[in-house]
């Protein structure tokens, strides 16, 4: 179908590791790890940063879910000298004494669910099949609490490092406030005193008067959790990531808003979270003024439907730039796309990606994207954008 007006200029972004320089969320991991590492007799660091990016090269960029693997890993380690070891929703008060065990390779047990394209969408699947493959040879209970461990992480009623990751994101004020459960650590939020914005005060501005522009469009896409259209979905962790990023008050669908849509499909919570390509169409529904619930019912009917409302007719070769630091993102991007080609709506898209890590760049690049060095490298691929003096 064709359009008399002009195209369409329309910016995607990530948040973390495009437009925010996010230690939080790593420092959290490491810090969770060496907790946990601690409780187990381990010495620090448990998880170094090499190990935290060989996590998010796999595609698992879930904190919950990798410190949950890593978790029974150690476990799985110290029952070869101490067999009745175990863990509960809680550090104990008394941490097991050093014993001299090498932390296991949790970095390499990364590289193999790396190998597995799927691992992006099916990382707890993924990495329980690995478990099972890896230590056959334990008793079944014992089997079954490692499985237990990385199938619950993201239950704040059974997963100890899923509490632990939550309070130091939130600080222990706003955790208890909101999981109506007794904090552990008095910390104050990681993701609130860590972060920074990547674009300074004028490049912001120079941003916003981009978007102001006529056809022109901007929205953020993020696995960070959201409080979800009907402000109850999850912990406000987006909302926190676009304040920190200067960037208050554009559009953004995060965890919950996927959540919240999710629950109305029928589906799992998270099945709609990039890679799927509902993710980055909500994101563009939301970039052209579509309220948000309307954006996400618009962006699964189409993706789970096969119904395109005129909603979409403004995208038609609309040209379309999307940022990204981790490959589900980016084949979330290109499905979004493909699934509106599909209509006849055909896009000129451009797949930017950020890595911090070589590991990183390879997927990305598997992905499909093209690297760049930093968010300002990427802004200069999107037509109409000037640098600011």
């Amino acid at each position: 179908m064709g359009s008399l007006t002009a195209p369409m200029n329309l910016l995607l972004s990530d948040l973390d590791g495009v437009l925010l320089e996010s230690h939080s969320y790593h420092e959290s991991l490491r810090r969770t790890m060496d907790l946990v590492g601690a409780a187990l007799g381990f010495a620090s660091p448990v998880l170094p940063l090499e190990g935290v990016l060989a996590f998010e090269a796999a595609g698992i960029t879930s904190e919950w879910e990798s410190s949950a693997m890593c978790t029974a890993l150690l476990l799985e380690r110290l029952w070869q000298l101490a067999p009745d070891a175990s863990l509960g929703l809680r550090l104990p008060e008394k941490l097991l004494p050093p014993h001299g065990l090498p932390v296991p390779d949790l970095a390499g047990f990364a590289r193999i669910l790396s190998d597995d394209r799927s691992t992006e969408s099916r990382p707890r699947e993924n990495a329980i099949a690995l478990l099972r493959s890896q230590f056959a040879h334990l008793p079944p209970a014992r089997l079954e609490t490692l499985v237990g461990m990385v199938q619950d992480a993201r239950d704040p009623e059974r997963s100890l490092t899923f509490r632990l990751i939550q309070e130091l994101n939130l600080g222990s004020e706003r955790f208890e406030a909101l999981y109506r459960l007794a904090p552990q650590l008095q910390t104050k939020s990681y993701l609130s005193t860590c972060d920074r914005p990547r674009l300074n005060p004028i490049e912001r501005e120079a941003l916003r008067s981009w978007i102001a522009r006529p056809n022109h469009a901007f929205a953020i896409f993020t696995n960070r959790p959201s409080s979800g259209p009907d402000g109850t979905s999850g912990a406000p962790e987006a909302e926190i990531g676009l304040a920190c990023a200067g960037l208050g008050g554009l559009p953004i669908v995060g965890m919950g808003d996927l959540a919240w849509l999710a629950t109305q499909r029928g589906l799992e919570p998270h099945a709609l979270l990039k890679p799927s390509p509902i993710h980055v169409l909500t994101a563009m529904q939301l970039a052209l003024d579509a309220a948000l619930p309307d954006a996400l019912m618009d962006a699964a009917a189409l993706a789970l439907d096969g119904r395109l409302g005129s909603c979409w007719s403004a995208l038609d070769g609309a040209r379309v730039v999307a940022i990204e630091d981790a490959s589900k993102g980016v084949r979330s991007a290109a499905a979004a796309a493909a699934a509106l080609r599909k209509y006849g709506l055909n896009l000129r898209l451009t797949l930017l990606g950020i890595p911090d890590h070589p590991e990183k760049a390879r997927a990305l690049r598997d992905a499909g994207a093209a690297i760049v060095t930093d968010i300002h490298q990427a802004l200069d691929h999107v037509p109409g954008w000037h640098r600011p003096s």
